[in-house]
C-alpha cells in the first residue's frame, strides 16, 4: 500500500511538472491554458491523494507498533509477576525436600552403621539399603513428590524467563538438589563413601542456596 501511494505521488509530481511546462508554452504563445491548468490540477490531485494516503498508512503502522509495544509490555508484565510467584513456590519446597532428604540421610547413616556394628561377619550393604528404603518409604516418596514440584517449578520459571532475574541459579539449586535426593534415596558403594559424598552433595545445595539468597 505504502509503495503504491509512493508510485502515485510521484506520478503526480511527473504530471505537474508536465502541465507547468505546458503552462509555460501556453504562456508564451499566448494560447488557452485550459489544458495545461487540468493537468496541473490532476497532478497536484494525484499528490494530494498519494501523500494524504501516505500519512495515513503511517498513523496506521505507529498505531499498530504501539498496540504491540503495549501488548508485549503487559505480557512481559504478567511473566515477570508468574516467575516471582513460581519462585516463591519454588523455595518453599526446595527448603521442605532438602530437609526431608536431610532427615533420611541421617536415618540412612545410622541404620547403615547399625547394621554393620550389629552383624559385621555376615553384613549385606544391598541388604541393609533395602531395609532403610522399605523403612522409610513415606519418607522416600515425600521427598520423590517434592522433586518433582521443583522439576515443574523449573519449567515454568523456564516459560516466564523475560531475563530480568537470574534463571540459571534456580536451576542450579535443583541440579544440586536433585543430586543430593537422588543419592540419599538410592545410595550406593561403601558406607564410609556415602558418608562423604552426601556430605559434599548437602553442601553442594547449601552454596546454591545461599546464592540465590544473597
Amino acid at each position: 500500500m505504502g509503495t503504491l501511494l509512493g508510485l502515485l505521488m510521484i506520478v503526480g509530481l511527473i504530471v505537474i511538472i508536465v502541465g507547468a511546462i505546458l503552462f509555460f508554452i501556453d504562456y508564451a504563445k499566448k494560447n488557452s491554458k485550459k489544458v495545461s491548468l487540468i493537468v496541473l490540477s490532476s497532478g497536484l490531485a494525484l499528490v494530494l491523494v498519494g501523500g494524504v494516503g501516505a500519512i495515513a498508512v503511517q498513523n496506521h503502522q505507529d498505531k499498530i507498533i504501539a498496540q504491540e509495544k503495549a501488548a508485549q509490555a503487559r505480557l512481559i508484565k504478567r511473566k515477570n509477576t508468574k516467575f516471582i510467584t513460581t519462585v516463591s513456590s519454588f523455595l518453599t519446597t526446595l527448603n521442605d525436600a532438602w530437609g526431608d532428604t536431610e532427615k533420611l540421610d541421617n536415618k540412612t547413616n545410622k541404620g547403615w552403621y547399625n547394621a554393620i556394628e550389629s552383624d559385621s561377619e555376615s553384613f549385606d550393604v544391598n541388604k541393609t539399603i533395602e531395609n532403610i528404603q522399605s523403612n522409610n518409604a513415606d519418607l522416600i516418596a515425600s521427598i520423590t513428590t517434592e522433586q518433582d514440584q521443583l522439576n515443574s517449578d523449573i519449567k515454568k520459571l523456564k516459560d516466564n524467563d523475560t531475563g530480568k532475574y537470574d534463571l540459571k541459579k534456580y536451576e542450579t539449586a535443583n541440579e544440586k538438589m536433585k543430586a543430593y535426593s537422588d543419592f540419599v534415596t538410592a545410595p550406593s558403594g561403601s558406607y564410609s563413601d556415602y558418608g562423604s559424598k552426601t556430605t559434599d552433595l548437602d553442601n553442594a545445595v547449601n552454596t546454591a542456596v545461599d546464592a540465590i539468597t544473597d
